[in-house]
């Protein structure tokens, strides 16, 4: 089997499983991961370039945040892992120790748990994992630096809080406050010489552009005037379809997708209050508007 082919095959679930979620942490972020960790693995001089060594870093840096405890109930975690498991066997041809090694790597690249002194560490050393972890977890943390990382903290705010603000001033003090806290202090907690380097020009990066007015302003409407432009009238009547949808089978306590997947009603949920959002949004502006107009009116 090609060396390619798994990574294929392997990707190509992993984007089925987690097609619901936004960008922060979706297809998108996982491809990044695995290219990261391609380029710090080809500057590490204690990592083997063995073939089958390259397939397990990129299986581990896809796999990393499938089983993520924010987008997935812990009740389904153990099915997810499962299936998981099961594509790396039977359809991408792992060995079931190699599987294991994939599946404990990336349920340990979690900086809250390194922060919380939660890490597999004697079960990666026992497994020779510990590096493929190492560069997993470093790549996923330069993934949170840079534009790209403030990028990546608007989208999940977005899609957990529905927060989009219709005053890009509040919205860019609240990233700065969030970066401050949650993003800066990556660089202290990486593992390889080659991620330090990196590290350094993308929190350079992200402090230069979090102090620009005009490049944080620029990097605000791209996320969000989009979203904001989207036509709250179709989204709400969108939801309202869902929800009648929804209700029998909720009450009767039999929808397939609630059953089946406990994440649905929360989506659902989310979706309903971007949707509130958006709605109060448009008309806080109508109102702005009509003021200007009248007062146009006026001087006129």
């Amino acid at each position: 089997m090609s060396s390619r082919r798994p990574v294929w095959t392997f990707a190509a679930w992993v984007a089925e499983a987690t097609r619901a979620r936004d960008a922060s942490h979706g297809m998108e972020h996982f491809r990044r991961v695995e290219q990261l960790a391609v380029y710090l693995a080809g500057r590490e001089p204690r990592f083997e370039r063995l073939e089958k060594n390259w397939l397990l870093l990129q299986l581990s840096a896809l796999a990393h945040d499938v089983v993520d405890h924010k987008y997935v109930r812990e009740a389904e975690a153990p099915r997810l892992r499962e299936h998981m498991l099961r594509c790396m066997t039977v359809d991408c041809g792992l060995d079931p120790r190699e599987a294991r090694c994939v599946q404990l790597v990336a349920e340990n690249v979690s900086l809250s748990r390194e922060l919380q002194g939660r890490l597999a560490l004697t079960e990666l050393e026992r497994e020779g994992c510990l590096l493929l972890r190492h560069l997993v977890s470093d790549a996923d943390k330069l993934d949170a630096l840079g534009e790209q990382g403030l990028r990546r903290m608007l989208q999940y705010n977005a899609e957990r809080y529905g927060a989009l603000l219709p005053d890009e001033a509040a919205v860019g003090a609240q990233l700065r406050e969030d970066a401050e806290r949650h993003l800066f202090h990556r660089v202290d907690y990486l593992h390889t010489a080659a991620a330090q380097e990196l590290a350094r020009v993308r929190l350079a990066d992200m402090k230069a552009l979090l102090a620009d007015a005009a490049r944080l302003s620029e990097l605000l409407g791209q996320e969000l005037r989009p979203e904001m432009a989207s036509t709250p009238v179709e989204r709400v009547l969108e939801a309202a379809r869902r929800v009648a949808a929804l209700a029998p089978e909720l009450n009767a306590g039999t929808h397939a997708d609630v059953a089946l997947d406990g994440a649905a009603l929360e989506r659902h949920l989310a979706a309903a209050r971007r949707t509130v959002a958006a709605a109060d949004t448009l008309r806080r502006r109508l109102e702005q508007y009509d003021a200007e107009a009248a007062h146009a009116a006026g001087s006129g």
